[in-house]
């Protein structure tokens, strides 16, 4: 998540302290910028998230009536075709037209340019980038 500062501010983190100024936005986890935004409202504001899935990528999920649908398996329901950001969440636009939100997405495969699977994770152990825990 970016996050810019309008006014210069110093932030302490788990991971040290890091410092904003109006104009240079700044990288966070989701979980610390989400913190940051509550605890400075009007000092400091999101620029734009950066999508947490990419196109091309497959997405397992259950539907409303609790099946699994996607993945290798099913990659039509489970092609990922754009993630948008509607102004409170994300929502995922799939090949077959379906949109779901992003938080109904349990497994996530990251593809290659020839479509082969090279990285897939659950998203409760991994994060929906794979890089840590869902935030």
């Amino acid at each position: 998540m970016l996050i810019e500062a309008s006014i210069p501010l110093r932030v302490r983190l788990r991971s040290g302290e890091v410092r904003l100024r109006p104009g240079h936005p700044v990288r966070f986890h989701d979980a610390d910028g989400r913190k940051l935004l509550a605890r400075a409202p009007g000092k400091v504001h999101c620029v734009m998230p950066e999508p947490p899935l990419q196109s091309g990528w497959l997405v397992a999920y259950r539907d409303a009536q609790g099946r699994l649908r996607g993945g290798c398996d099913e990659r039509e329901a489970g092609t990922v075709a754009v993630c948008e950001w509607n102004g409170t969440g994300w929502m995922i636009q799939l090949t077959n037209g379906d949109t779901l939100p992003l938080r109904r997405i349990i497994s996530v495969g990251k593809m290659d340019v020839d479509g082969y699977v090279i990285a897939a994770w659950t998203v409760r152990a991994h994060g929906f980038d794979g890089e840590g825990p869902a935030r």
